[in-house]
């Protein structure tokens, strides 16, 4: 998307501009595209065409409700989202402004995008038109001639929106001159080569005149004064204050199916329209739903790392991502905007770049656009706006953690004596595709480590070098659903790249885990230890605990999940507040009389798994699941136990699902079983310097830490803690 970058001191005076708004609100069930659009009635033409020289008429366009029998009050759009003109015979200002595209954020302006304009203005329309001005005396065509004008207009071989070729025609300029009523003016343009990529014209007040200068200060200024001879200042005014709404962006991705980076100019407004949302008839509240903004990550619109998510509606001229979404079956109407959060960093403004730069490049390298992995989020476009930077995703309709609420989606079939087959086996096939996710961020595939053209690819990963990830962040609110042709009940998908890492093989957990502000619940009892780092197992520790919430779901529901929740929340004295955490600390006494600190899976996420076990409806299946989590993931890391890697647990989880379709039984037949209380496994923990400063501040309140005198292992030593990754390649 080749968009000219303008100086950062040009304005454009004469404009009612504002930054563009969103509307943050939660995420609703939506249809796909709308077969109608309701419309304003255009001008009439006896309007349209008032006394010649006295600007564009301003007689406001009457609002025509479509349950009245009216023949324009709403119009039908084809597949690719253009109006089908029955009413052809109108004027061309007239369908323009018929046919215009609501903005979403403001009432009365519409917008025109480039496949919009040509399909209105069609070439034949526009040579009616010029002999109807040739005919009234009011254009003279000189050297030109009628075809050249036209062909200058709307040539016959359509150029890609805002390539050199397109600016190079007179299109916008045209379109602009009709809704001024000024078409008769288009020859000067032509003539003087002041085509659509001249503009946005820069108007100013000098005396009691308003002057015209082009945008790019290298054109003639001359030249384009010449174009505006016969223009008063009302109609300077008016085509100031239009023409960035036949400037909206396009957005597609590259040669290579990879998101463009976009710097817009502050002028641009982006090309959000209205939705026309589904109504509830039989719903007796008349109020609309207020907008809510939200905190979140990516397109569920939830609390995350560091970004602002709101669901916008890109009209379908407006984007090239039709085909690659259909090829995914993704909603290729609705999409999730995502703006960095500008007050995380408000101290750093060189940090914020240098977050969206990362945010960017595991988003490219990782992109669910690819044939690899179906189970990570599509980066559709990224781009900076007013010294903003944002993310375009495909909108998801729950995360996961919604999903779990709707009780629609609860998988006990009680008058079938168990859980549903169906749920089972999605349950079952998310698993082993959210594993093979997390693995395609820790181990890469070689073709995508040579992907190197985004310009934000941190050059420190341009070496040829392989490179190993992690995602920092794994939870529920992560975790996105979308609805997918590929699966009637849906996919889920990992998303919130903000904190995941590509680092050399040498250097993949040099990153201290408590640093990172990942979800509070899920965090792994390794960032509170003197050398613990974020590294692949950080991952295969928080993917253990949602996999327990989701199996707790599959078996007992949301209010399950809620129970487990309340269980496990207890004090916990670092942060002298009630966590939800899957491990606890706990102190021991040595044999000199001295204290020292350990860390263990908490006796109620243990507790948990015992009931789960118990549980009527649990299955084979859900035995094998939950002592995979208990028994590989949910593990305190010590010199004699490690977690499992990620592609050990992607192989594994598969065969669990290969076996859920072949063995109906395997799936569903109710197998509980009483399973004993397990010894705890304590793991001693030398506190990071800060760790051990809250803890001293909280015994300082009396506050202490229960006493462990149960079998304990020895902790990594910080010099392993920190080399992680490397230790555990070794093993294998």
């Amino acid at each position: 998307m080749a968009l000219r970058k303008q100086p950062d001191h040009e304005v454009i005076p004469h404009l009612t501009l504002r930054a563009p708004t969103f509307e943050f609100e939660k995420a609703q069930k939506s249809g796909y595209r709308e077969n109608t659009v309701e419309l304003d009635l255009p001008h009439d033409e006896k309007d349209a065409t008032a006394e010649r020289g006295s600007g564009p008429s301003r007689t406001p366009s009457p609002k025509i409700s479509s349950r009245r029998s009216s023949s324009i009050s709403s119009y039908v759009i084809d597949d690719e989202g253009l109006p089908i003109i029955e009413n052809g015979d109108l004027e061309p200002a007239s369908l323009l402004r018929t046919y215009g595209i609501k903005l979403l954020d403001r009432q009365t302006d519409k917008f025109w995008t480039l496949k919009l304009l040509r399909h209105i203005l069609t070439r034949d329309r526009i040579k009616t038109k010029v002999k109807k001005d040739i005919a009234a005396k009011r254009l003279v065509l000189g050297e030109l001639s009628l075809n050249d004008l036209i062909e200058a207009i709307h040539p016959e071989k359509e150029p890609h929106p805002y390539s050199e070729e397109d600016n190079s025609h007179y299109i916008r300029i045209y379109a602009l001159l009709l809704l001024t009523d000024k078409s008769h003016e288009i020859v000067r343009f032509v003539q003087n080569k002041q085509s659509d990529g001249a503009l946005p014209f820069r108007f100013k007040q000098r005396d009691n005149d308003i002057d015209v200068i082009r945008s790019k200060r290298t054109q003639s200024t001359e030249k384009i004064r010449q174009c505006f001879k016969n223009f008063k200042d009302l109609e300077k005014d008016f085509m100031g204050q239009k023409q960035t709404l036949l400037l909206t962006p396009y957005f597609d991705l590259d040669e290579d199916n990879e998101a463009k980076h976009t710097d817009f100019p502050d002028y641009t407004i982006l090309p959000w329209c209205k939705r026309d949302e589904p109504v509830d008839e039989d719903s007796d509240d008349d109020d609309e739903e207020e907008s809510e903004t939200r905190t979140a990550t990516e397109p569920s619109g939830r609390e995350g790392a560091y970004g602002l998510v709101c669901k916008v509606k890109l009209h379908p001229t407006s984007h090239g991502f039709r085909k690659v979404l259909e090829a995914i079956q993704l909603n290729d109407e609705l999409f999730a905007l995502k703006k960095l959060d500008s007050i995380a960093h408000s101290k750093d403004p060189q940090g914020m770049q240098k977050a969206f730069e990362r945010e960017v490049h595991n988003l490219r390298r990782f992109s669910g656009l690819h044939e690899y992995c179906d189970h990570l989020v599509s980066l559709l476009a990224t781009f900076t706006l007013n010294n903003q930077y944002y993310f375009l995703f495909p909108w998801a309709e729950y995360s996961l953690e919604e999903y779990w609420e709707d009780a629609e989606n609860y998988a006990i079939v009680e008058e079938k004596g168990g859980v549903d087959l169906d749920t089972v086996q999605w349950v079952a096939k998310q698993i082993a595709g959210l594993t093979v996710a997390i693995d395609t961020i820790h181990e890469p595939p070689p073709e995508k480590q040579k992907k190197t053209k985004n310009k934000y690819l941190d050059p420190n990963f341009q070496d040829g070098k392989p490179r190993y990830g992690r995602h920092g962040d794994i939870k529920p609110d992560n975790i996105l659903w979308f609805k997918s042709g590929k699966d009637p009940r849906g996919i889920l998908v990992v998303s919130d790249m903000g904190l995941t890492s590509v680092n050399r093989d040498t250097s993949r957990s040099n990153i201290p885990g408590r640093q990172i502000a990942g979800g509070a619940g899920y965090r792994p009892p390794e960032c509170e230890v003197l050398g613990g780092t974020v590294n692949r197992s950080f991952d295969i520790w928080t993917l253990g605990c949602l996999y327990l919430e989701l199996i707790t779901w599959l078996l007992g529901g949301c209010d399950l999940v809620e129970v487990f929740n309340e269980k496990r929340t207890t004090y916990y004295i670092i942060t002298r507040t009630k966590k939800d955490l899957f491990f606890d600390l706990k102190q021991y006494r040595q044999r000199d009389g001295s204290t020292g600190t350990v860390a263990v899976v908490k006796d109620e996420v243990k507790e948990c798994i015992r009931e789960l076990h118990a549980h009527p409806n649990c299955t084979q299946f859900a035995h094998d699941l939950l002592d995979k989590v208990e028994k590989e993931m949910l593990i305190i890391l010590s010199q004699d136990k490690k977690r499992s890697m990620s592609g050990t647990l992607r192989a594994d989880f598969q065969r669990m699902y290969d076996k859920c379709i072949k063995d109906i039984s395997y799936a569903t037949k109710r197998v509980p079983e009483k399973r004993k209380r397990s010894e705890p496994v304590a793991v001693e923990a030398e506190l990071a310097p800060t760790m051990q400063d809250e803890l001293k501040l909280s015994q300082t309140l009396g506050k202490t830490l229960e006493t462990y005198t149960g079998r304990r292992q020895k902790s990594m030593t910080k010099e392993d803690l920190e080399r992680m990754d490397e230790l555990r390649e070794s093993l294998l």
